[in-house]
């Protein structure tokens, strides 16, 4: 015999009942499997399989193998359910096995041969898969993090880079100025021009509507910068801003940010 693993295996269970049921009185003496075909439980059991129960007639035929005496019968349409619609294929070996096993004179050796072979594949390749599944999430799970501890890295390298940049701007204007008030101190009868207080200078530097306009690669490091005068200061404006700013090291182009006064 050389069977074909259709898709219903219904049909297949509930096929071979009739035949075996319809051959048994055409038989000398009692036929195992006639007997245990028509045993209460194994027919409630294919009665669940009739109405869709696949976990009710899994039940049953559970609780039939466990009778006395042991059926092999029912570690055959138990093993069909588990191949088949549950795809739990070590279940599926170990019922067919076992049909086997208690009954060995079965004319279905060769199909269970086959069925045991087939579960084995398919359980072979359903574990090489989901291991391979696993190893890939396992990588992208760890160039992800290692992707975000750069993007980290380098926010941190901008902000300070930006802070140096600030401190070279500011000693270069004190250079400048001090060169001008020598230069100016050289010809005679012309007065250093007195330099504005620091405060009006932070005024100035203060948007007029107290708002402030984020531009490309602005941070809030460089806005303290260039509003305050003071990079330290930018804790003043994420305070401030706390319901538009999820993250203070990430700021969106034309977001408009409150500058409070200081």
């Amino acid at each position: 015999m050389k069977p074909v693993r259709p898709i219903g295996w219904l049909f297949v269970i509930l096929l071979g009942t009739c035949l075996v049921l319809s051959s048994g009185c055409k038989i000398q003496g009692p036929d195992r499997e006639v007997d245990e075909l028509q045993n209460p439980m194994m027919k409630g059991a294919r009665e669940k399989l009739k109405e869709g129960d696949i976990d009710g007639a899994i039940k049953l035929y559970r609780e039939a193998t466990e009778m006395t005496p042991p059926m092999a019968r029912p570690h055959f349409d138990l093993a069909t359910i588990y191949d088949e619609y549950k795809h739990d294929y070590i279940r599926a070996i170990y019922h067919y096995s076992r049909y086997m096993e208690m009954h060995p004179e079965s004319d279905k050796k060769e199909m269970l041969e086959k069925l045991i072979s087939d579960a084995k594949i398919a359980f072979a390749t359903e574990s090489t898969t989901k291991m391979l599944m696993d190893a890939r999430t396992e990588q992208l799970q760890k160039d992800n993090q290692s992707l975000r501890s750069q993007v980290y890295e380098l926010q941190n390298k901008l902000e300070h880079a930006e802070a140096d940049l600030y401190s070279l701007r500011q000693e270069l204007k004190k250079t400048e100025q001090a060169l001008q008030e020598k230069i100016i101190a050289q010809k005679p009868g012309i007065e250093p021009k007195p330099q504005p207080p620091a405060q009006k200078e932070q005024e100035k530097r203060l948007p007029k509507n107290g708002e402030y306009r984020v531009q490309e690669r602005d941070t809030l490091i460089s806005i303290a910068s260039e509003v305050y005068g003071n990079p330290d200061k930018w804790e003043i404006i994420y305070e401030a801003n706390k319901d538009k700013i999820k993250n203070p090291n990430v700021l969106r182009p034309n977001q408009i940010l409150i500058i409070p006064k200081h």
